[in-house]
């Protein structure tokens, strides 16, 4: 029993983890559109350059959060197998975003992050706690309509259906971020 308090104080440690790293995007995001803003100002390319450099300071502090906060998640009593895998996808990714396989590194990643919330919605069946699945399957479904509208969009030129991508794709990173509440709240 001490031991599974011990590895829950863990996982819950990597959940927080990559939490933490989702917020580091979100901000990274907001940084680069007001950089990208400072470039109708008189020191736009001060502003702008300083702005790009903090951005990508926090694109790889948030990608480091994350892989650390996945090897963490190794310490869960179930579904060890899928976080090891999902971090041996993310290493061949990032091996292949050095050549020019764009396509296939993309695969790879969703590839990665279907297994991690594999991963989730076992541990949340591990738990007992079934909204942790539930929001494991919005979040899944969520993504894949926004993958599938975007794709019949990119066909068709877009317009309403990449508007309707852009909704279903934040509907499920709304999801994901109520897994990893949910996770947090479960392992407390």
């Amino acid at each position: 029993m001490e031991n599974n308090i011990k590895d829950y104080r863990t996982l819950r440690s990597g959940v927080g983890l990559i939490k933490t790293s989702v917020f580091l995007l979100l901000i990274a995001v907001v940084v680069a559109i007001g950089s990208a803003m400072l470039l109708f100002t008189p020191l736009s390319f001060i502003g702008a350059g300083m702005g790009l450099m903090a951005c990508y300071g926090l694109l790889i502090l948030g990608g480091l959060c994350a892989l650390i906060g996945k090897i963490l998640c190794l310490k869960a009593p179930v579904a060890k197998q899928l976080v090891a895998g999902s971090l041996a996808m993310d290493a061949l990714a990032v091996v292949l975003a050095s050549t020019d396989h764009s396509t296939i590194t993309s695969a790879i990643m969703l590839l990665s992050f279907g297994l991690f919330m594999g991963f989730f919605f076992l541990l949340g069946d591990h738990l007992n706690d079934m909204s942790i699945c539930d929001s494991v399957r919005s979040v899944i479904k969520n993504y894949a309509i926004s993958l599938a509208l975007g794709f019949v969009g990119s066909l068709t030129g877009f317009g309403i259906l990449g508007l309707a991508a852009l909704i279903f794709a934040l509907i499920s990173f709304l999801s994901y971020l109520a897994v990893l509440s949910m996770t947090s709240r479960a392992l407390s």
